[in-house]
């Protein structure tokens, strides 16, 4: 194949000057390509499309990238009506998590990305009537059930309560 060369090319472009200005021209494209993705369809006129094949690539990428997405798509059952322990839920994430090379998020951290995730929270202290004395808050996330994949023993919750109380 030939090669085109530009004749006295050092002498005509200064390499120093293109160098400088490689950043800002590869932002402009980047922003000229936004811009054009954002504008409507014109009849007759071309434009920029997210196709679907994109659109498969942009969410492969974000499931990647968001490993409470994949402790949920592993782990949890949507089930609306039940609750599961918050203990049992944010240990099952943590071994999860470990047994992914992923660095589990704080307990905070994870209830706030579970609530954006759609489940709920609650919580609640029933008072017991007998001792006069108020009983210790327990915690729920509620709709979803940790399902067979999740393992919920660990170091804050050694054995799955499997006998009742604190649920």
């Amino acid at each position: 194949m030939p090669a085109h060369k530009i004749p006295d090319f050092e002498n005509i472009i200064d390499v120093r000057k293109m160098e400088a200005e490689r950043g800002a021209f590869a932002y402009k494209c980047i922003e000229l390509a936004k811009d054009a993705m954002k504008r409507k369809p014109v009849e007759g006129k071309r434009y920029l499309t997210k196709t679907n094949s994109i659109n498969q690539l942009v969410n492969n990428w974000m499931l990647d990238n968001d490993p409470v997405q994949q402790f949920i798509n592993d782990c949890v059952e949507y089930a609306p009506g039940e609750q599961e322990n918050a203990l049992d839920v944010v240990q099952a994430y943590k071994n999860w998590s470990y047994d992914n090379d992923y660095k589990p998020l704080g307990k905070n951290n994870f209830k706030n990305k579970m609530i954006k995730k759609g489940f709920n929270y609650h919580y609640e202290r029933k008072y017991d009537s007998a001792t006069k004395k108020r009983l210790p808050r327990k915690y729920y996330f509620t709709n979803m059930m940790l399902n067979e994949n999740a393992n919920p023993e660990g170091r804050i919750n050694p054995v799955k309560n499997i006998y009742g109380f604190n649920k």
